[in-house]
Formats: structure tokens, sequence, C-alpha cells
């Protein structure tokens, strides 16, 4: 049997209900920390862009900072926008490490260079599929994504007007169709 210590005090509500908002606001403090974690690990390219930029802004004159810029755009598939600032690093290059920068953005010019040939590589590759077979709506919208990377926007809009001849109601093709349109 239980006994009751204070028999003449009775109890207005339980404590469940507050046991329940306490484990309701430790799962939400949770989730939302989980979820912060998540997008700073998903999109660190932000903060590399903004350390990049601040950069520039504070020392517009060091070819250093002009390659790291080149660089994120390298990274990001820019290719003019990283070949502009590769081209400005050299000019700005003086003083020690100047060897170093100029390696730099030669290597960078390289690589924004070779990307574009391997975009028109494959380029090359997808119109020849589409020619073999021109009922391949994909292969149409593949053409119009690399037309697109390598800034042939009528090229692009051509292959993307076929994909929606082929379907109208491909939606892939509406979207890049409205993003080429911009």
């Amino acid at each position: 049997m239980k006994i009751k210590i204070f028999p003449h005090i009775k109890r207005i509500f339980t404590s469940s209900p507050l046991v329940l908002a306490y484990k309701t606001l430790l799962f939400l403090v949770m989730t939302t920390f989980f979820l912060f974690s998540l997008i700073v690990a998903l999109f660190p390219q932000q903060e590399k862009f903004s350390q990049s930029l601040w950069s520039m802004l504070q020392h517009p004159d060091q070819a250093e900072t002009h390659v790291a810029l080149g660089n994120f755009f390298l990274a990001q598939g820019a290719q003019m926008l990283a070949k502009q600032e590769f081209s400005l690093a050299p000019a700005l290059a003086n003083g020690p490490g100047k060897e170093q920068v100029l390696g730099a953005a030669a290597e960078g010019l390289r690589h924004a260079d070779g990307e574009s040939k391997l975009l028109e590589t494959d380029l090359a590759d997808w119109q020849k599929i589409i020619s073999e077979k021109p009922d391949y709506r994909d292969g149409y919208i593949q053409a119009a994504f690399l037309a697109y990377r390598l800034k042939n926007l009528d090229a692009a809009r051509m292959y993307i007007d076929k994909a929606l001849l082929l379907d109208p109601n491909f939606e892939t093709a509406k979207t890049l169709q409205k993003y080429i349109s911009q």
C-alpha cells in the first residue's frame, strides 16, 4: 500500500506534460543543430568565396589574391572569370615569390583552357550521338548544357528547342530553357 506523505494537498497536474515539453524542446534543439551542421558541411564554397572576395577588396594590388579568386572561379566552373583573374595576376606580381605567382597563374590558365577543350570534346561527342539518334532527348539536353558552359547560347537554345520538340512536357528542358534565357 502506498502511503501519501501530504494527503491534504491534491495534485493539480502531473509531471508528464513537463517531461513531454522537455523532450520536444530537446528534439527541436538537436534537430536544428544537426541541420545547421549539415548546411555548413555542404556549402563550404560560400565561405571560401567570401574569404577570397574580402581578401581581394582589402588587397586589390596583390597577385596572390587574384590567383586565389581565379582558383575559386575555376573550381566553380566559371572559366571566363577564372581566366580574367589569372591574367591579372602576372601584371601585379612583383617582389619575392614572383615566380610562384607567375607559375600559379600560368597553371590556372592552362587548366581553364584545358577545361574548355574538354567541354568542346564532350560537346562533339554528344553532337555525334544525337546525329546518330535524333530522337534522343537527353542527348539534346547534354549538348545544350555543354554549349551553355562554352558560352554558345544560340546553340544551347537550339538544342533545348529540339529537346522540347521531342518531349514538350520535359521539366528539365523547361528549367534549362528558363536558365539559359536569363
